[in-house]
C-alpha cells in the first residue's frame, strides 16, 4: 500500500473520535477491508449519532474544516 501512515493514523483516529463523541448512547461500527486487486483500503464508519446537516457536507474534506455540532 502507498500513503502517508502518518495521515491515515490521524484520520482513522479523528473517524473514531468523533464517532465517540457524537454517539453518547447507541451503536458504533467499523469496517476496514483491503481489496488487493485493486490495492484499495476501504473504511466504513456507521454510528447511531447526531449526523452531520447538508449544509456542512461541502465543509467535511477541506483543509482544517470543522463543522457545526448538531447535538
Amino acid at each position: 500500500m502507498i500513503g502517508d501512515s502518518r495521515r491515515l493514523k490521524h484520520v482513522l483516529i479523528n473517524l473514531v473520535k468523533n464517532a465517540l463523541k457524537f454517539t453518547p448512547s447507541g451503536k458504533i461500527q467499523m469496517k476496514i477491508c483491503y481489496i488487493e486487486a485493486q490495492r484499495l483500503l476501504v473504511v466504513h464508519v456507521e454510528d447511531t449519532g447526531a449526523g452531520i446537516s447538508a449544509e456542512d457536507f461541502p465543509k467535511l474534506f477541506t483543509s482544517f474544516g470543522k463543522l457545526q455540532r448538531t447535538a
